[in-house]
Parts: structure tokens; sequence; C-alpha cells
């Protein structure tokens, strides 16, 4: 049961770190969203999430590209969001 607990609450938190993402836009990410998703990428870590973490960290990379370079490409970002929303949805879906 504990496990479950843990899994929604990563989900719960994607979830809304991803609908906060969506509605700033790409291009305008806030410091405290990089942090709850590096949050997230250590919770995932720690319950053997592998996939979730890798996602995490490459949206965390690929947001973070934007603040770092002029050559940003927003399909890159796109990309591995999509990948993480997949993730998390089929994620959803079993446990529940």
């Amino acid at each position: 049961m504990k496990d479950n607990n843990i899994l929604e609450t990563i989900i719960n938190d994607t979830e809304n770190i991803m609908n906060d993402i969506f509605l700033s836009g790409f291009h305008m990410v806030q410091p405290a969203t990089f942090e709850k998703l590096e949050q997230i990428e250590k919770l995932c870590q720690k319950t053997g999430m592998s996939k979730a973490e890798e996602l995490m960290r490459e949206l965390r990379d690929k947001l973070n590209q934007r603040r770092n370079s002029f050559e940003y490409d927003i399909r890159a970002a796109a990309d591995v969001f999509c990948k993480l929303e997949f993730y998390i949805q089929n994620a959803k879906d079993m446990i529940l």
C-alpha cells in the first residue's frame, strides 16, 4: 500500500508540474519548476522508476537549455514532454 501512495504522489506531482510547464510555455519555465523537477527525479530514483527519472532529467536539461543558449530547439523539449506524459498516463492506468 505504501508503494502505491508513493507512486500516486509521483504521478500527481508530475502531472501538476507538467501542467505548470504547459501553461507557462517552454520558453518561460520558472526556477521553482526546475527545483520541483529535480525533486521528482530524485523520488523516481529512490523508487526504482528509472525511465521516469531519465525522462525527468532529460526534460529538465532540455528546458534548461533555453536559459543557457540562444540555440534552443523547442521540438526536443516538446518531444520529451510528450514521452513523459505518455509514461505517466500508462503508470496511472496501471495503479488505478
